[in-house]
């Protein structure tokens, strides 16, 4: 694994419970809104966080270089960049 698999694989380690909930809904689906990620969310966890607390994930997982942010404001969109070998 080269260094910077090897940091990525740390930082996804590094995600909260709930924050990995969110980035495993639309990691192998097509890009998704914010208002969509938190309503599946929503879907899958007992006791799920604000829509703002998933948008301050998403934000997160973007610096990490985890997703793609796509488009402004209410047209935004996320998408997985991470590299496939990235074990899981």
């Amino acid at each position: 694994m080269h260094h910077r698999t090897e940091i990525q694989q740390k930082s996804l380690n590094a995600l909260t419970p709930h924050q990995r909930v969110v980035y495993d809904i639309f990691r192998d689906r097509r890009p998704l809104s914010p208002a969509e990620i938190h309503q599946k969310n929503t879907e899958k966890v007992d006791n799920p966080r604000t829509q703002r607390t998933v948008r301050d994930y998403l934000s997160k997982m973007a610096q990490y270089n985890f997703v793609e942010a796509r488009g402004a404001s209410r047209d935004r969109e996320y998408s997985v960049v991470m590299s496939a070998d990235i074990q899981e």
